[in-house]
């Protein structure tokens, strides 16, 4: 019988902190070595923002940087589905406000994935198909 991939979803603080170098980026990468990090646009479209008003630097620019870093270390995208755009909207109201991290949840949700997060308000939600990791 064949193994079923771990799966696990960088949030947007996790990505940053694996892209720079940060002490907890450590964890990251031995994650790496028996699962698949996957990366949602969600995250990208959220550091693009972030590098537009100079709070994060992605080098050359943020298109060539993403090219290259993904490839380079193996970090599959994903991208919104249908089905995660609704779930979203699906979740309760009170749960989080930020609309990036309701898609982030959403698209776990979906995927079967593990949430890597250290948002304090995800990680506390309690949803039968969300699985958190803390970072």
């Amino acid at each position: 019988m064949a193994t079923r991939e771990v799966l696990y979803l960088l949030d947007t603080q996790a990505w940053i902190w694996l892209i720079g170098g940060h002490e907890r980026a450590g964890r990251l990468k031995r994650l790496q070595r028996n699962a698949r990090l996957l990366l949602s646009v969600v995250s990208i479209w959220g550091s693009t923002l972030l590098h537009r008003k100079g709070r994060l630097i992605l080098k050359p620019n943020p298109r060539a940087f993403f090219d290259s870093f993904i490839e380079a270390i193996g970090i599959k995208s994903v991208p919104v589905s249908r089905f995660a755009a609704m779930e979203a909207f699906l979740l309760p109201s009170q749960f989080h406000a930020d609309p990036a991290d309701r898609l982030l949840v959403a698209i776990t949700i979906e995927l079967g994935a593990i949430l890597i997060t250290a948002d304090e308000r995800i990680l506390e939600y309690k949803h039968p198909k969300l699985r958190t990791f803390r970072l």
